[in-house]
């Protein structure tokens, strides 16, 4: 069954204002599945959560000079059915019918309804509402068709004084900073002694997990299960 969403009369959706894996959770539930990535200089970790009809995309950056000290968040949805009031739209309609709707719902609050557009031979988007809603389209014959929409929320600066959020995002920040240690102290080793510590690893990102689990349980269950510290391993030998 597709998940149900509607824009926030400010930014988001269903309810959903600032950014808080959190908060996400306990407005959709729990996930079918949920996938972690970091960059190839561990800049940043990527993590999505998948539902039916929609997906969480949240990142985490870290400062260049300190990839241990966390600098800002962002997070958009990007979803295949959204209601815009008594409107909705969808994936494959025509962009022609979604504009006016987009439009009416943001002059209904007051926001402004000009946007920005680029296109090409074959794709194009429009930008609305500070580039908060995101609409992407693919050209088939004369028709636009719209194959894409994104709803993002504000980023969020990482500062001392906002405890809500470093809270939030601590065990976030351990996972990745255990893993980056590990991946460091372990480059120089042979495949072999890898392997031989892979449950060792396993084991420390579990207990890591217990304390997460106070507050996100279900989440911190599914990242024993997703956290494919060998994949990990190898993708990062590849890029040294």
């Amino acid at each position: 069954m597709m998940t149900e969403t509607f824009i926030n009369e400010t930014y988001g959706i269903n309810g959903i204002t600032k950014i808080s894996l959190k908060k996400i959770i306990e407005v959709f539930s729990f996930p079918n599945e949920i996938n972690i990535k970091f960059s190839n200089k561990k800049k940043s970790i990527n993590i999505k959560f998948i539902y039916d009809g929609l997906e969480v995309n949240y990142m985490l950056y870290f400062f260049s000079e300190n990839i241990e000290k966390p600098e800002y968040q962002t997070l958009y949805f990007d979803v295949k059915y959204v209601h815009l009031n008594d409107d909705s739209i969808k994936i494959g309609d025509e962009i022609k019918t979604v504009i006016p709707k987009i439009k009416k719902f943001l002059k209904k609050y007051q926001k402004k309804s000009d946007f920005k557009y680029s296109e090409d031979k074959y794709t194009g988007r429009y930008l609305f509402d500070n580039e908060n809603i995101d609409i992407f389209f693919q050209k088939y014959r004369n028709k636009k068709i719209v194959d894409g929409i994104m709803i993002s929320l504000p980023y969020e600066d990482i500062l001392p004084e906002n405890k809500d959020i470093l809270n939030e995002i601590e065990d976030i920040t351990e996972i990745k900073n255990k893993i980056d240690n590990f991946l460091k102290e372990q480059v120089q080793k042979t495949d072999n002694a890898l392997k031989d510590n892979l449950n060792d690893v396993i084991k420390m990102l579990g207990n890591i997990s217990e304390k997460f689990a106070e507050d996100y349980e279900p989440l911190a269950n599914k990242l024993r299960e997703i956290v494919q510290l060998p994949n990990l391993i190898e993708n990062d030998k590849k890029v040294k």
